[in-house]
């Protein structure tokens, strides 16, 4: 992405700006979610937005990483990951990166490679439990349900609100009448 240069002031206001958008685009999902036409609309608008970006020095992995999220809200998955990647190339310690990456390689059923980009998330924070429940997710998916147990049992002892959303979580419904599943399910929070 390139366009006209401007001043570094109006650079970061026009970052703003395409962040913004992609905000607005999500921004009411648990209640009143925009439909998928129109999170495209919003997506493209960020895209033209960053197009009046100089991509030099700094600005260009946050361009790289924005450009990688309004793809991935419009649904073009391998256009996300191609940004996703060259970002994640400039800065390997990003971990909405790995999530970001993670969640576009499982939309395209690519489980190993979803899975692959979470784990290098935890090497960065082993911590952070949304990164452990998401890939007990793609991990159950991809039919490693021990690991995928194990990852959910990590996700659950940092944040206990992983446990309600793993009783209805659908990556889960090939691992729910496993044993260890259960023992979580029904553990006191």
């Amino acid at each position: 992405m390139s366009g006209p240069v401007t001043t570094t002031c109006n650079q970061r206001r026009i970052l703003r700006e395409a962040e913004g958008l992609l905000e607005l685009a999500t921004l009411f999902d648990d209640q009143f979610g925009l439909d998928q036409a129109q999170r495209t609309v919003l997506a493209d608008l960020c895209l033209k937005t960053l197009d009046r970006v100089s991509t030099r020095g700094r600005r260009r992995l946050r361009v790289l990483y924005l450009g990688g999220q309004a793809h991935r809200l419009a649904e073009r998955y391998r256009l996300a990951i191609a940004d996703l990647l060259a970002a994640w190339e400039l800065d390997p310690t990003n971990l909405h990166t790995c999530l970001a990456l993670g969640w576009c390689h499982k939309r395209l059923g690519e489980m190993d490679l979803a899975v692959r980009a979470l784990q290098n998330g935890l090497t960065i924070d082993s911590r952070c439990g949304i990164l452990h429940f998401n890939l007990a997710c793609y991990m159950s998916l991809a039919g490693q349900s021990r690991m995928a147990i194990i990852h959910l049992a990590r996700a659950i002892e940092l944040d206990g609100n992983f446990r309600r959303l793993a009783m209805t979580e659908a990556d889960f419904d090939a691992i729910r009448e496993e044993p260890g599943f259960r023992e979580l399910a029904m553990a006191v929070a």
